[in-house]
């Protein structure tokens, strides 16, 4: 039992905890729907002048929740070079770094006010979050895979249900630092946002080891694909469309809150609370999934 439970001196269930608490954080990215409101009202505040003329080009939602459409982008291609980058700096190193980028880029946020600055949105909210989500997520991921090459698919359960759960859970913490007052309140907001998600990094960060060689090896024995051959078979590429549709609903999920108060005429809390019950459905499956896979025999 205890050399199940340990690997080259190492715990290796302390590394499943520091995974599951970078993805906690990581994964409240997509609880991002909740800002465009008050993005939006904040936007149409600013825009008007002293007699309530339109003095500047108000943003409308398409605009605003293109922020979330360029972090998922970034985010799905950043993936791409986490494999290289962590066998080159260590999987810690990688996620700490991550890590201060994702608090850096909400603070910079939450010092934008003008409709002038939406591309500083598109910059911040959207490149450089949305890659430091991308590779702080792939580089736990698949680092835990390979410290339980007997339980890839419940492994990868549990690191994507704490993903999906991050979403769930921050939906009433983003709630809760927005208040009533959600324009006055939205840097406070972003700032609080971006620091629990930091420290929540950070720490899961000190329980990171990178998996030992001898346990890298038993993930699979057939021939591990670098990046460029990778590109060069057509199975990437059918990947790539069948994610591709499937983040569709996923974006969805980031307007999802906009939906409820526009179409349906929820309020911000009821909005946010239906949301929350997508997002644990999808934690749900995603753990359900995983196991199933090892059952069955059929890989993430």
């Amino acid at each position: 039992m205890t050399g199940e439970l340990k690997s080259a001196g190492y715990n290796r269930w302390l590394v499943i905890l520091g995974t599951a608490l970078v993805q906690l954080g990581v994964g409240t990215f997509y609880a991002w729907s909740i800002f465009n409101t008050p993005i939006l009202k904040m936007f149409g505040e600013l825009a008007l002048d002293k007699q309530g003329h339109v003095a500047a080009v108000q943003p409308h939602l398409g605009s605003v929740s293109l922020i979330f459409s360029i972090g998922s982008l970034t985010l799905a291609l950043s993936t791409i070079v986490v494999g290289r980058l962590v066998k080159r700096f260590g999987v810690r190193r990688i996620t700490v770094v991550a890590g201060l980028v994702f608090g850096l880029s909400a603070f910079i946020v939450a010092q934008l006010h003008s409709p002038s600055q939406l591309w500083l949105y598109y910059i911040f909210a959207g490149v450089t979050l949305g890659a430091a989500d991308g590779i702080a997520y792939m580089a736990t991921l698949s680092n835990a895979i390979k410290w339980f090459p007997e339980k890839t698919g419940f492994i990868s359960g549990i690191s994507i249900a704490f993903y999906g759960l991050g979403s769930f859970v921050f939906k009433y913490i983003d709630a809760a630092f927005l208040g009533n007052d959600i324009v006055h309140n939205l840097p406070r907001a972003l700032m609080g946002w971006g620091a629990l998600v930091t420290i929540l990094i950070l720490v899961g960060s000190l329980f990171l080891r990178d998996a030992p060689e001898a346990q890298v090896t038993k993930v699979s024995k057939q021939h591990q694909y670098t990046t460029a051959e990778m590109l060069r078979t057509p199975q990437a590429y059918m990947l790539f469309i069948a994610l591709f549709t499937i983040c569709l609903s996923v974006y969805l999920t980031g307007i999802a809150t906009n939906l409820g108060t526009n179409l349906a005429g929820l309020s911000i809390e009821r909005a946010a609370t239906v949301v929350a019950l997508i997002a644990i459905s999808n934690t749900v499956g995603r753990f359900v999934i995983g196991t199933l896979s090892d059952r069955f025999g059929v890989d993430l």
